[in-house]
């Protein structure tokens, strides 16, 4: 993302805040963002940033509330019409999420944000039933299983739902849920455990959404993965997974002495599971 872009998103976080909001509980959050985008010498710098627009924004809001809601929900528009058509679709979809982390770090968000948040999301194009079902992902901070298509669940234990998808992993305290969101080829999740997760190196938190990107892996401290691809694997129809079949037939090898290293061999392999193999 350029400076601009960057400079403009904290101005963004600062102004959907409400009046009365802690600074403690939100700054993290736009840290957790940064850290996804930036090294640790810029993410300090663009929290100054933030922490700048955000006692700005403050003071303004508790002088003259009714005007400045107004006056916050034009200047909200207005900046996201100007990043609009410089974010890809999954870089507004992880906007929106970190938005709805944000309003939400206090357990409650109020009806303003929320409309704050709605207006981001309409100016970004993103239709409403997706909206509607990313905010109840991200809200969702119990670990239900969210009743709506292309959820995945990580576990050891199978959803007494047959509906829903399923991966095997080793014993979890808690599920994984993740949700494939189609308009934008995403995959994003959620932990609810206690236990120590990491995604490609970092520590997952609790009750925080992640975007899965292509070769990544989830792993435990005993570094047990579950890669990105058996997530893809696992949303994907029967009738949609590709079909590959390895055949051999009369393979054999010699040294240059003339010894017979391979006598000849016949195998057949499908999809990673060994048919049947003939000497």
């Amino acid at each position: 993302m350029s400076e601009s872009i960057l400079k403009a998103l904290m101005q963004l976080f600062a102004i959907i805040a409400r009046p009365d909001s802690d600074e403690g509980s939100r700054r993290p959050l736009v840290k957790l963002f940064l850290n996804q985008q930036l090294n640790k010498e810029l993410v300090s710098h663009y929290l100054i940033i933030f922490d700048n627009f955000y006692h700005e924004h403050q003071k303004k809001s508790q002088n003259k509330r009714a005007k400045t809601i107004a006056s916050s929900s034009v200047r909200v528009l207005t900046i996201c019409t100007l990043i609009n058509k410089e974010l890809t679709l999954k870089q507004k979809i992880i906007v929106l999420i970190r938005l709805l982390e944000f309003i939400n770090s206090e357990g409650k968000a109020s009806e303003q944000e929320y409309e704050f948040v709605k207006t981001v999301a309409d100016t970004f194009y993103i239709p409403y039933s997706e909206y509607e079902r990313l905010k109840t992902f991200v809200l969702n901070t119990t670990g239900n299983i969210p009743e709506f298509d292309n959820i995945l669940i990580i576990s050891d234990t199978k959803p007494e739902d047959k509906s829903v998808k399923y991966l095997y992993t080793k014993a979890l305290d808690e599920p994984i849920i993740v949700y494939f969101s189609e308009m934008s080829n995403m995959y994003i999740f959620e932990y609810y455990g206690s236990e120590e997760l990491f995604l490609n190196g970092q520590l997952i938190l609790k009750d925080r959404v992640y975007a899965l990107s292509a070769g990544s892996a989830i792993r435990d401290a005993k570094r047990n993965p579950i890669y990105f691809s058996d997530i893809v694997k696992a949303f994907q129809k029967e009738s949609e997974k590709t079909k590959l079949l390895f055949e051999v037939n009369n393979l054999t090898y010699k040294f240059q002495s003339g010894k017979t290293a391979l006598h000849k061999t016949n195998f057949t392999e499908t999809n990673g599971k060994l048919v049947g193999i003939m000497g």
